[in-house]
């Protein structure tokens, strides 16, 4: 669709001003979590135009965070829900959601069925991430992500989860 096409153009325009992290213990959680799932080449970056987390780029798997200051157990939130979006290969099969929907974009259907995918790999990272941690509770993950749906701009571009109230 017209539309998909237009937001994945703004997200890759607005990757050219994505800065690198300049935390040492972004690296640090992040060494650790990438050896966890044994990932390699994983690059974390700050970008004034997103307010939640998120991951990009299939080949160089890069996490871009808001850079409003995070405390230690959210930058752990952070970056394990990023890095289970890659174990589960989501952006590869975000990817080819999104090319089918172009495809047919007359079909509202193929619509709804990519934004029902975009909802569930949210949800499946969200209960991955909540059963599978010793660093934090499941009521601090929520309340994390409460506050990044809570710090949502109009015209900034955020995770499947952010999208809506209902999500």
């Amino acid at each position: 669709s017209i539309l998909g096409l237009r937001q994945f153009k703004r997200l890759r325009s607005m990757m050219i001003f994505n800065i690198p992290v300049n935390d040492l213990q972004w690296e640090e959680i992040l060494q650790e979590e990438c050896s966890r799932y044994s990932y390699h080449g994983v690059r974390i970056y700050e970008n004034d135009w997103v307010v939640s987390p998120m991951i990009t780029n299939i080949i160089h798997p890069t996490i871009v965070v808001p850079p409003f200051v995070f405390a230690e157990k959210s930058k752990r939130i952070t970056l394990e829900h990023e890095l289970t979006h890659l174990r589960n290969h989501d952006l590869l099969w975000k990817r080819a959601a999104m090319v089918i929907a172009w495809l047919h974009w007359f079909n509202p259907l193929a619509h709804r069925l990519f934004d029902w995918l975009c909802e569930e790999q949210e949800a499946e990272c969200d209960m991955h991430v909540c059963t599978t941690t010793k660093h934090f509770t499941t009521k601090e993950y929520f309340v994390f992500v409460i506050s990044l749906i809570e710090a949502r701009g109009e015209e900034f571009f955020i995770s499947g989860l952010a999208n809506s109230a209902n999500s």
